[in-house]
C-alpha cells in the first residue's frame, strides 16, 4: 500500500482505493528510497540536516556559505527540536553532490558552524513520467 497519485497507478498498474485525502489542494509527496550502499550513478541533489544555535542570523550564516560557493538550494523546511535548547532543526535540499569541490567546502563550513549535521545523502533527481515541470 502507498500514497500516490492517479497518475502513478496507471504508470505502475495500481489500484486506487481513495482519491483526494489531502488536507490541502497544495500538497505533494516525495517519495525516497534508503539504502545503505551508493549509488551506482552520480546524484544531483544532495539532503543534509543540522541544527542552529538559537540565535539572530543564525540560519542566514548557513545560507550564505550556499550563496559564496555558488550553490542552488531546492529545499528548505524546518523541523521542530526535541530538545530544549531552544535550536532549530533544518532539513535542506541543494542541487550538486558531494565530490563537487564547491560542494565539499560548503558541507565542511556547514558542519562546523552548527550542531548535530548529518549529510543524509546524495540522489537522483526524477520527474514522474509523462508529467511537466
Amino acid at each position: 500500500m502507498s500514497i500516490a497519485s492517479k497518475a502513478c497507478s496507471s504508470i505502475y498498474g495500481l489500484n486506487v482505493l481513495k482519491e483526494e485525502i489531502e488536507d490541502s489542494r497544495y500538497n505533494y509527496t516525495r517519495f525516497i528510497v534508503l539504502s545503505r550502499e551508493k549509488l551506482r550513478r552520480k546524484g544531483n541533489k544532495c539532503s543534509i540536516t543540522f541544527l542552529t544555535d538559537d540565535r539572530v542570523g543564525a540560519l542566514t550564516t548557513v545560507l550564505n556559505v550556499f550563496k559564496d560557493e555558488g550553490i542552488n538550494l531546492t529545499m528548505i523546511e524546518s523541523i521542530p527540536s526535541r530538545d530544549s535548547t531552544g535550536r532549530s532543526k533544518f532539513l535542506i535540499d541543494f542541487k550538486g553532490h558531494y565530490s563537487e569541490s564547491n560542494v565539499e567546502r560548503a558541507l565542511k563550513k556547514i558542519k562546523r558552524g552548527t550542531v548535530g549535521f548529518r549529510l543524509l545523502g546524495c540522489h537522483g533527481s526524477w520527474e514522474l513520467r509523462g508529467q511537466q515541470s
